[in-house]
């Protein structure tokens, strides 16, 4: 893998030269924690988002083979897991996931992070740090409307070939605010909210609030 090919739409800080916010600098750690848990050294990933990005760089500094793009998924069979990772457009979840099918070996491990339900702009618009507008809000004159892919959408496209086993969200109670250094001026308090972040983010009740919905399954 070329470590220089990142792609500019896997992680919205490549397409900005501002610092990123702390939220999306917390968001990237809890998703990336979950990859390393899910593809130890050796393993052999699809990026589902388009070129390698961030998320594939870090699997690739732990030793993960990575690959990314469409031709990656209509290749070779027998790989050991797929990820679709954060601000990656997200009709490309659905795009992949006819192939996908075939692709993976059983017990494959797959995480894919999705939009909130809440959420209704394509990312990375809607990432913590922008404007993140809830779905009853009204747009833009002249903005089209947008319906983006949800998790009952992904499992009714990839079938009973795949098992889903609970998932998370991000963004519950952590979402930056519109003036960028609150977290720096307020470091106990982010500190709190990430705390209970942490103990709501899997909570079935609480993941529909969240700006990132994120999926794990396994294919059967």
């Amino acid at each position: 893998m070329n470590a220089r090919r990142i792609s500019r739409c896997s992680w919205p800080d490549v397409m900005d030269d501002r610092p990123p916010a702390p939220a999306d600098l917390l968001f990237r750690y809890v998703f990336e924690e979950r990859l390393a848990a899910l593809f130890p050294r050796g393993s052999c990933v699809l990026d589902l988002g388009g070129e390698v990005g961030p998320h594939g760089l870090f699997l690739n500094a732990r030793g993960v083979r990575v690959e990314g793009g469409s031709t990656a998924v209509g290749g070779r069979s027998g790989w050991d897991g797929a990820f679709f990772g954060l601000g990656a457009p997200a009709h490309r979840v659905l795009d992949s996931a006819a192939e996908l099918q075939d692709r993976l070996r059983p017990g494959a491990a797959v995480l894919l992070s999705l939009p909130g339900p809440l959420v209704r702009d394509p990312l990375p618009r809607t990432l913590p740090g922008r404007d993140v507008r809830p779905a009853s809000s009204p747009r833009p004159p002249g903005e089209g409307s947008v319906r983006l892919p949800r998790a009952r959408d992904v499992r009714r496209s990839l079938g009973p070939a795949f098992r889903w086993r609970g998932g998370f969200a991000l963004g519950v109670v952590v979402r930056s605010p519109r003036q960028p250094d609150w977290a720096e001026r307020h470091p106990e308090g982010f500190g709190l909210l990430a705390a209970v972040e942490k103990l709501a983010r899997r909570w079935p009740l609480f993941r529909a609030l969240g700006i990132h919905v994120v999926m794990e399954g396994v294919r059967r």
